[in-house]
């Protein structure tokens, strides 16, 4: 199974995908695409059908979901014409968008990209109109000007949707299409022109949002589904899979751990059927109205379910205890899995040492495996033969062996503390966070001179944001207090490389955050940021904890 999923990802759901960005495919093409790949991932042919033990909703979702990560047709046609609309809105001047923009309408705004109606469309023109449906659902607007952003009806504040959606009750015309601009005036929030006061809740969210006084740049609209504002398929994808999904795998944290087990991939896929409790025992295909015997075949007395094949029937208990008696640890865990998920039970012994090339961790999928691969051998031939200890334990040490390409790692600590600045200047440590990510927040700085003296101390709490966006916010306000002071020249150190990357390379869902920090640096000049440890900005994170 671990081989026709990989072909399935492949094959059979990569080969429509070039027809699937331009033209929007009937449902009947997307369902028979579906039967093709379901039917080959489970063996089922023309000749002989084969019995789906995990139903296609569960599969298409992503492998941390529970599922195999393989994608449905219909929402990847969906995810892929979205991409063609987002592609046509932002480069208008190239020569196939112009054509489709001015045959079928004048898309001067996204949301009224339908345009004027005609009564003969192009199919790629239909199939872009269906992928913008997607494109306003994942977009968000980044104010700069604000005069582009309807206050109420756009979606503008990050992770939030539009403010219409948060305030119950009537609105008047006016109050509907006022904009951005007629609310934030000189780097401040006046909303006495509406005629109706905001909730305290909707002030937080406003407080959280920053918007520069004074900008050049228009305001944009940006991808808000993915880390630096740039669409992607796979990011439209997970979108359209959200609103669709009906069925949600047990198993939760379960899943997370699994695939990323040291073991082969046909392992993986049969823990995957293990956790979801779909091995085909003789309990579970007689549940689903197969006549079969539901006893254990080895013993004969007891239902056979998954808690009797890999813990109860007398044969793996055999196995367990010769598993455990060429262990050379001293201290030996339970083995028995008493109706618990098998990560849970490997969760407790991973770490625990088995021999001096195995943990129990590496060995304990390939005893589960060679359990059911030796029911199998015992039901099939019709024999009661033990389970082999010695060739459960020599395949899982001869995996593990050749397969360990990573040389060893070794530790270098390294003795870190606060480094002053060169004498005449100055030092800010800066740091931000926020709970839940996104959630509150807050950021917190601290001025210090080339003796190691406190100049300057800030925090101050966010009602709502991201790790990364109170990282920034904490250098924005201490270069805005390094200017008011005159603390020049000035070495700024945060622990997030991430944030020095977006002030060198830019980053979209943070543009007007980051043009403030290099407006106020290139107005300074004496002014350089650097990467810190986190050990050596130990005290700007305590101020932002406490913000």
């Amino acid at each position: 199974m671990a081989g026709r999923t990989v072909l399935a990802k492949s094959t059979l759901n990569s080969i429509p995908s070039h027809a699937m960005q331009y033209i929007s495919l009937p449902t009947k093409v997307t369902n028979q695409i579906d039967k093709l790949q379901i039917n080959f991932i489970w063996g089922t042919t023309p000749e002989k059908r084969k019995i789906h033990l995990i139903k296609w909703e569960v599969v298409t979702q992503t492998k941390q979901e529970g599922g195999l990560g393989l994608q449905k047709a219909c929402q990847k046609n969906k995810a892929s014409l979205a991409s063609l609309a987002w592609r046509a809105y932002k480069n208008t001047n190239c020569f196939w968008a112009r054509v489709l923009i001015h045959k079928h309408c004048n898309m001067s705004r996204p949301n009224q990209g339908q345009g004027q109606r005609r009564t003969q469309k192009s199919p790629i023109w239909k199939g872009l109109l269906k992928g913008w449906k997607t494109c306003t659902k994942g977009s968000r607007w980044v104010v700069h000007k604000g005069n582009r952003v309807n206050f109420f009806n756009d979606k503008w504040i990050p992770n939030q949707p539009a403010l219409r959606e948060l305030i119950q009750g009537p609105q008047t015309q006016n109050d509907l299409n006022i904009k951005v601009n007629s609310v934030h005036q000189m780097g401040s929030w006046n909303t006495s022109s509406l005629l109706f006061s905001l909730p305290p809740h909707i002030h937080d969210l406003l407080r959280s949002v920053f918007i520069p006084s004074v900008s050049t740049k228009e305001d944009n609209l940006i991808w808000d589904l993915t880390a630096n504002g740039q669409f992607s398929i796979s990011s439209a994808y997970s979108l359209l899979s959200r609103q669709n999904q009906n069925t949600i795998a047990d198993g939760g944290e379960l899943f997370k751990g699994l695939w990323k087990l040291h073991i082969p991939n046909k392992i993986k896929n049969f823990l995957w059927l293990l956790t979801h409790k779909r091995l085909p025992t003789r309990s579970y295909l007689h549940s689903i109205g197969l006549e079969c015997l539901q006893q254990c075949h080895f013993c004969g007395f007891d239902k056979e379910d998954i808690d009797h094949i890999f813990s109860q029937c007398p044969n793996t208990v055999q196995f367990w205890h010769s598993i455990q008696a060429k262990a050379s640890t001293t201290t030996l865990p339970s083995l028995t899995l008493n109706g618990l998920p098998w990560a849970s039970v490997m969760n407790k012994i991973k770490d625990i040492k088995y021999n001096d090339c195995l943990n129990w961790g590496n060995l304990m999928p390939f005893c589960l495996c060679h359990i059911w691969l030796s029911r199998n051998i015992n039901v099939f031939n019709n024999k009661r033969d033990p389970i082999n200890a010695n060739n459960t334990i020599a395949k899982a040490t001869e995996f593990c062996v050749l397969s360990d390409s990573k040389h060893a790692k070794y530790k270098h600590q390294v003795m870190l503390k606060w480094s002053p600045p060169p004498r005449e200047s100055y030092k800010l440590n800066t740091d931000g966070a926020a709970k839940r990510n996104p959630g509150i927040g807050g950021i917190g700085g601290v001025f210090r001179n080339h003796n190691g003296e406190w100049i300057l101390r800030y925090m101050e709490n966010i009602p709502f944001t991201s790790n990364t966006g109170a990282e920034i916010k904490a250098i924005t306000k201490g270069l805005q207090l390094a200017e008011q002071h005159n603390l020049l020249p000035l070495e700024i150190n945060t622990d997030s490389a991430e944030t020095i990357n977006m002030l060198i390379n830019g980053n979209l869902i943070f543009d007007p955050l980051i043009c403030e920090c290099r407006s106020l640096i290139q107005r300074m000049g004496r002014v350089e940021v650097k990467h810190t440890y986190r050990e050596q900005n130990r005290v700007a994170d305590a101020l932002a904890k406490e913000a």
